[in-house]
């Protein structure tokens, strides 16, 4: 079997990536990546926010069916995981995540042998994740190794978000104006700080 790598950018808009047709150059990773794998382009949430939208992703399960919805649910004892798949079929299994509503706790550590969330951005995961996979190469040592199921998340796009230079002006003239023109925001806000 060949290694899987799951990336889960939460909250990230697939119409903000060239590789789904954007034609600013703001995921030059992203599109190189997606022309080496497997490009989902028909997809749909089953829930509006992370916690029941990503266990549905991992169970292949509606949220009415496997039951995660809110903080204090816990997932059905006897729901299977792509982690749990996998693994039963030889692979190895590790995930580095954001935490939060990610977290092992909720049951998204079932079949991972490996789930650590070290901070909830990439700039946090991806570090650890290439220490997990250098010290996986180590011990290999040349030998076969099984295939792994790498599953990665951050929360990075998530809001409040800035982009770093020089992505945060490529929007700036196009989303906000969008967005005025909607309604979804006042052309002006005043704060009274006096509150």
């Amino acid at each position: 079997y060949p290694n899987i790598v799951l990336i889960s950018i939460d909250t990230l808009r697939a119409d903000h990536l060239g590789q789904y047709g954007h034609i600013l150059p703001v995921s030059p990773w992203l599109d190189e990546l997606s022309r080496h794998g497997t490009l989902f382009r028909d997809v749909s949430a089953q829930a509006p926010w992370t916690m029941p939208s990503h266990y549905s992703v991992f169970t292949g399960q509606y949220v009415s069916h496997h039951g995660l919805m809110l903080y204090h649910n816990r997932p059905h004892e006897d729901m299977q995981t792509m982690a749990t798949i996998l693994k039963s079929n030889g692979f190895d299994t590790a995930a580095f995540t954001g935490g939060a509503a990610m977290d092992k706790e909720f049951g998204y550590g079932v079949g991972f042998v490996l789930y650590k969330s070290p901070g909830i951005d990439f700039t946090q995961s991806i570090p650890e994740a290439i220490k997990f996979l250098k010290k996986r190469k180590h011990e290999a040592a040349g030998k076969p190794q099984n295939p792994l199921f790498l599953f990665l998340h951050g929360f990075d796009a998530h809001s409040p978000y800035i982009a770093p230079e020089p992505l945060n002006r490529f929007y700036v003239d196009h989303y906000e104006e969008e967005l005025i023109d909607r309604g979804a925001i006042p052309k002006y806000t005043f704060i009274d700080q006096s509150v």
